[in-house]
């Protein structure tokens, strides 16, 4: 599989997604509905973590699946942090805000882990 999918913290308020190599369309469908369910389990809220360094996600398969993101949208997710977006996975991230905005809404980037964490950390002591 192209894609791993875990909790990163016992508290299960952190899941972080590993894609390595070239991803495929079922190895994004199952890091969704792995993610769906993992949130469905839990009674509170929880961030994800799109670590893409190793990986390549073709921005077309991003997009045939913003339909079933937003279907599997869980209301206990709150923010999606992608690592090391390439130009053009932002530009689609940015574009999906006008036809996706429950879920594209929710997305930021980070250069890396540490930042994407930092991130998470910043806007949960907000609210």
């Amino acid at each position: 599989m192209g894609a791993e999918v875990h909790w990163l913290n016992e508290n299960k308020t952190l899941i972080q997604h590993n894609y390595f190599g070239r991803v495929s369309h079922e190895d994004l469908r199952k890091a969704i509905e792995m993610t769906a369910v993992m949130l469905a389990d839990i009674g509170h809220q929880a961030d994800v973590i799109i670590n893409i360094v190793q990986g390549s996600i073709p921005p077309a398969r991003m997009l045939t699946l913003a339909p079933l993101v937003e279907a599997r949208e869980c209301s206990n997710m709150r923010l999606m942090v992608v690592v090391h977006p390439t130009a053009m996975i932002q530009s689609v991230v940015l574009m999906a805000r006008k036809t996706y905005p429950r879920i594209a809404n929710r997305v930021y980037f980070a250069d890396d882990i540490f930042e994407a964490r930092g991130l998470i950390a910043y806007y949960n002591s907000l609210i």
